[in-house]
């Protein structure tokens, strides 16, 4: 599932959110994680990387936990 950038989050309404199929599929390894923001208290981004074909571990960005809050600082 994917949300539009513009919708805002709506708890338990499906408002913005769309169904993808995924047609391409990499693996990406955790690397780190930032602090949450705000009122959060866990986590707030996963931190990603892959390793490019010399073997060197590039950052690939951040996502969404999903857990237990439904938005992160991206």
């Amino acid at each position: 599932m994917s949300k539009r950038r513009d919708a805002p989050y709506i708890l338990g309404h499906g408002l913005g959110w769309l169904k993808i199929k995924c047609a391409a599929r990499d693996e990406f390894a955790i690397i780190g994680w930032t602090d949450p923001a705000g009122n959060h208290e866990r986590l707030g981004s996963l931190l990603l990387g892959y390793y490019d074909s010399q073997g060197n571990l590039r950052y690939a960005g951040r996502v969404c936990t999903g857990s237990p809050a439904p938005y992160c600082a991206i």
